[in-house]
């Protein structure tokens, strides 16, 4: 199959019989493992450099609050580690919101990104 994220462009050859997803449906992934009470699940995804299919760890970490704008919504918190690039990127997910991802933290040896819903219409 051949796939392009927009920067980068490769094959990823023998996927038959494998659940692999984007990284937008593993947003949505997440967000249905979450809804089924997943403490620990697993997505495989493709590297996006390489187009070599990683399977990719999760964890249910303790809830946290996060700010909407002016409200704040008990959210659930999922962490995905990735030791080999030495960064950990954290999901918010607000089950009041049917299980929206809210907050997105990425932290890796380059920096830290932070991405927020800033309000709900």
């Amino acid at each position: 199959i051949q796939m392009w994220d927009g920067n980068y462009e490769y094959v990823v050859n023998n996927i038959e019989n494998l659940e692999i997803f984007d990284p937008l449906n593993a947003q949505i992934q997440i967000r249905k493992k979450v809804m089924q009470g997943a403490q620990t699940f697993s997505l495989l995804l493709p590297e996006i450099k390489t187009g070599e299919i990683e399977s990719n760890q999760y964890k249910l970490n303790p809830d946290a609050e996060c700010s909407v704008g002016e409200k704040i919504y008990q959210c659930k918190v999922v962490q995905r580690e990735r030791p080999q690039e030495n960064r950990i990127t954290t999901y918010f997910l607000s089950p009041e919101l049917g299980y929206l991802i809210v907050k997105i933290e990425d932290q890796d040896s380059k920096g830290d990104t932070l991405l927020e819903l800033k309000s709900v219409l």
